[in-house]
């Protein structure tokens, strides 16, 4: 009964990690749940200039993953009925960029 914390130990440093990435929705779908009224969404995305990002930096004290901002304007039936908007950003994880997405009405 002596050893068996040993080979436990071993073993927890040789197992591998379990790694993997999960996506819970598409921005398409992001964008229906949060809008589900919406008949169409505008594309209203920006990409910043070299000195917009210098400014986001400074400001934010980290720089932005990409310098194109997805920005889409939720629109319903009738031509003038905005529902809000939906930003769509990426941000540095542990290993790999992760997808988000904000929706303001």
């Amino acid at each position: 009964m002596g050893n068996w914390y040993k080979v436990l130990a071993v073993g927890a440093l040789v197992a591998p990690a379990a790694v993997h990435a999960t996506q819970y929705l598409t921005v398409e779908a992001a964008r229906a749940a949060a809008f589900p009224a919406a008949t169409r969404f505008v594309d209203r995305s920006i990409t910043m200039a070299p000195e917009q990002l210098r400014a986001v930096t400074a400001r934010a004290g980290v720089a932005p993953a990409t310098p194109r901002l997805m920005v889409f304007e939720a629109r319903g039936a009738s031509p003038d009925a905005r529902l809000g908007w939906a930003i769509v950003g990426q941000v540095i994880g542990k290993h790999e960029l992760i997808t988000f997405m904000v929706a303001l009405d």
